[in-house]
């Protein structure tokens, strides 16, 4: 990936977190959510103006040999492409328990036209006070890709216009959370739809999952020519925070101090504008594991004294 350095050319800093990671797709213990196969599952439940759409069943399978929905849409251009929204909803009688299940995963087959596909899970409004559970998929690729949801999206919701109604209230979207022990409702959103101009996304069954922590052994960073490789193992709740050769330490899931690291390889330099990062490290075989990678740059103070 790529980090603009608005500062002057300087040693990389960095911060490195193993992530939850997930189940496999197949996993006995998993939960199908929907496979599309009830014809009329789904109701629209809100549409800007100028805008319409579907959900069909597939005659195609997905990657994973299973059936799945299509799940079209097209917006004439009266509401602005962030806010050509349509909401597609599938209610649950008795409702979901998810407790244990909290992650998503899903194949999509994508048509690349950047329309954004969220999959909203949501609890009783008596329950969850209008928290969302919204998981956004941008639809800037062509083909068959998996998928596994497991944070729920915030700062990115507020990039689009949503209904105007009581449960996007804006405060109970932010300070409330799903109860995924009772998940009475499947929403499947488009919103950022181009004008005239009708899209198709593939999906296949939406399955919860459950996530396991997961394990990374000796995590590297290379910038350029220079790469610099941390020897330790680490789990989901731990966190490396190196500074320099000297101030590298790992922390436990509490903050506390587990061991003082002396790194191998050279120092990456970060030059002034953008620098590709590249990440690397030894997962687990049988899980995709997830790490989150903070770079960090610096520079002068705005006050001296």
């Amino acid at each position: 990936w790529t980090v603009n350095n608005e500062f002057d050319k300087q040693p990389v800093k960095l911060r490195i977190e193993p992530l939850m990671s997930v189940k496999p797709y197949d996993d006995p213990s998993n939960i199908i959510i929907t496979d599309f196969s009830e014809p009329g599952g789904f109701i629209n439940e809100a549409i800007a103006d100028g805008v319409s759409g579907k959900i069909s069943i597939s005659k195609e399978n997905a990657v994973c040999g299973e059936p799945g929905g299509r799940f079209s849409a097209q917006s004439t251009g009266v509401s602005p492409r962030e806010g050509s929204y349509i909401n597609m909803e599938m209610r649950f009688d008795p409702w979901l328990n998810l407790d244990k299940n909290q992650a998503l995963g899903v194949w999509i087959k994508g048509d690349g036209n950047g329309q954004i596909l969220n999959f909203g899970l949501r609890s009783p409004r008596h329950i969850s006070h209008g928290a969302r559970g919204d998981r956004f998929v941008r639809i800037d690729f062509t083909g068959w890709k998996y998928f596994e949801l497991v944070e729920i999206e915030s700062s990115e919701f507020s990039n689009y216009i949503w209904p105007g109604d009581t449960p996007f209230y804006v405060y109970d979207s932010y300070r409330h959370r799903v109860e995924f022990g009772s998940i009475e409702k499947l929403q499947l959103w488009y919103n950022n739809l181009p004008a005239g101009k009708e899209v198709n996304t593939l999906v296949g069954p939406v399955k919860a999952i459950p996530m396991v922590s997961a394990a990374i052994k000796n995590p590297s960073i290379t910038i350029g020519e220079k790469s610099i490789v941390f020897p330790v193992n680490m789990e989901s709740g731990m966190y490396l925070e190196f500074r320099s050769y000297d101030d590298c330490k790992l922390y436990g899931p509490k903050g506390d101090l587990l061991m003082e690291v002396i790194p191998e390889g050279a120092v990456p330099v970060m030059l002034n504008g953008v620098n590709e990062i590249l990440f690397s490290g030894e997962g687990q075989k049988e899980i995709n594991t997830r790490v989150q990678v903070t770079v960090i740059s610096e520079g002068m103070p705005l006050d001296k004294r």
